[in-house]
């Protein structure tokens, strides 16, 4: 829409759950309180220089799909799993702890994306840690539980072996994890027959 800064404030104000990127919106505790307040379905968090994802993420309680894009973001909060309107997560971080149990809540998550190495403020030497360095090394088990997963997506890491819950997913089509430490792919990959895509490469 072709609206100026001060009408689309104003049309905001005046229509609950109509949302749009403002200047205001460079400080990430005003975007999120738009957020909230208007129940976007939609959020993209990216280049704040966020060290951690607020507790308050569980008051987006109609979100479908939400993107990270934050290189110093080390854990995922328990609050980001209590979003069960959630269809689609993509992480982009430069490490990762992991992946808590806790994802197993997400009962209606579609994709799962997660990419390690990432940095949106690049310094001069600066470089991604050595995939044999980075935390995130494992999927957990309980992501054999997330039913109607159609698409996963984990990109530069340190896994080296996927869990065996994952033959449980039978609406999977896509199946990457790419430029990790697994060296040959998984005897129950070639039993999942309904997978149309698979890419384990290691670089």
């Amino acid at each position: 829409m072709k609206i100026t800064q001060a009408e689309a404030i104003e049309l905001m104000e005046r229509i609950p759950g109509l949302f749009f990127r403002l200047d205001r919106h460079r400080e990430f505790e005003r975007y999120l309180d738009d957020a909230i307040r208007h129940q976007t379905d939609v959020l993209q968090i990216s280049s704040y220089h966020l060290t951690e994802i607020p507790e308050r993420i569980r008051e987006l309680t109609h979100v479908k799909k939400l993107e990270i894009f934050e290189q110093d973001i080390f854990r995922l909060p328990p609050a980001l799993f209590e979003l069960k309107t959630l269809k689609e997560l993509e992480i982009m971080t430069a490490d990762l702890e992991g992946i808590q149990k806790g994802i197993s809540q997400l009962k209606q998550l579609q994709r799962l994306t997660v990419c390690c190495g990432s940095s949106h403020h690049v310094v001069p030497g600066w470089r991604p840690k050595p995939k044999s360095e980075l935390c995130f090394d494992s999927l957990p088990e309980e992501i054999g539980e997330l039913t109607e997963l159609v698409s996963l997506n984990i990109s530069y890491s340190g896994i080296r072996e996927l869990p065996p819950e994952l033959e449980r997913l039978e609406k999977l089509r896509y199946l990457g994890v790419t430029n990790s430490l697994i060296e040959e792919t998984p005897e129950f990959v070639s039993r999942m027959t309904w997978l149309q895509h698979v890419d384990l490469s290691s670089t």
